[in-house]
């Protein structure tokens, strides 16, 4: 018989003082008949002997690095199914650092054949008030973006807009609760992009005031850059993440824009922190007017952007390099 999964819901929760992770899951299968649910063993796992003789229910819970952080027993076929993973000391996620761990639910019959096979992303976070400010993870936030334009309603426009949002550098989406689609917050979680429900999660005409004077950053808000000769200060004024999350790309320009020399390296500018870094600047071996530029790079691929995207970018100019060494 030839089952399928129909729907999943997950209620994920963060237990601070523990610093326990759980998420509890429903399951709704298709293709299970009366007979054969009668006939199973509602709520219990199957022994090692019993699995697979049938098509079961196998899940685990893995991290962004692909490792096992927890799994269930197969379970037997039942309409709807529920069930509880946890993580000891979970990395939380932020609009920042957008970390999401990958619910794997799979219908096996047999060892080695699928019938069928959902991931779900699955992020931990912890929201409170304090004293009138919004703080995640403990440290307060800045909220960024706009209302999601109710004309936006097919998939590809919902994702270009998102996608739009990050690369300008916003980090927060406000809907109506008839816009808040399981995968438009499953988009936002992957994106790292805060979600937030008018009349629900926040006062709508408060926050959607402030969204609106807050349309497009002209530049990066989190991080800045100051180029000279010998190396670059960085501003860092992010909440959680480290400059050492992106790659440092540095190169040398030449008058007609093509690259004299390019390379890149890391190096830690913890959030809130500023810091100068030498770089090791091929400097040319011809006098001309010349651009010194530096940049932050994703260093893999994001939901929004491709590995080497520029977050943030500054340049200066140096003429007549050669002959100034010379001297």
């Amino acid at each position: 018989m030839k089952y399928t999964i129909e729907k999943i819901e997950t209620k994920v929760t963060w237990e601070e003082e523990r610093t326990v992770g759980n998420v509890e899951t429903s399951v709704w299968i298709g293709g299970v008949d009366r007979q054969t649910e009668e006939t199973s063993k509602p709520g219990l796992y199957l022994t090692s002997a019993e699995a697979y003789s049938s098509p079961v229910l196998c899940a685990s819970l893995v991290d962004r690095e692909g490792q096992e952080m927890d799994r269930i027993f197969p379970l037997p076929m039942e309409e709807e199914m529920q069930f509880c993973m946890r993580v000891e000391d979970p990395q939380l996620w932020n609009a920042e650092d957008p970390y999401c761990y990958q619910l794997v639910l799979e219908i096996m019959e047999g060892e080695n054949f699928c019938q069928d096979r959902r991931v779900e992303p699955v992020a931990f976070s912890g929201w409170k008030i304090v004293d009138g400010q919004t703080r995640i993870n403990g440290k307060a936030v800045a909220f960024r973006g706009v209302a999601l334009p109710e004309e936006k309603k097919e998939s590809e426009d919902i994702q270009e807009f998102l996608q739009k949002m990050k690369q300008n550098f916003q980090n927060t989406l406000l809907v109506k609760t008839e816009q808040k689609s399981a995968q438009l917050q499953r988009w936002c979680l992957e994106y790292g992009i805060y979600l937030l429900e008018e009349g629900k999660d926040v006062d709508a005409g408060w926050l959607r005031a402030r969204l609106d004077m807050e349309k497009e950053e002209e530049s990066n808000p989190d991080f800045s850059l100051q180029v000279v000769q010998t190396g670059v200060l960085i501003e860092n004024r992010s909440t959680f993440v480290d400059a050492s999350e992106y790659d440092l790309h540095y190169e040398i320009l030449d008058e007609s824009g093509k690259i004299w020399s390019e390379n890149e390296l890391c190096t830690e500018v913890p959030a809130g922190t500023s810091k100068y870094v030498d770089i090791p600047f091929e400097h040319p071996s011809e006098p001309g007017e010349y651009i010194y530029r530096v940049s932050l790079r994703l260093k893999k691929d994001a939901a929004w952007a491709p590995k080497g995207y520029a977050i943030v970018s500054a340049e200066t100019k140096i003429s007549n390099l050669y002959e100034r060494l010379e001297k």
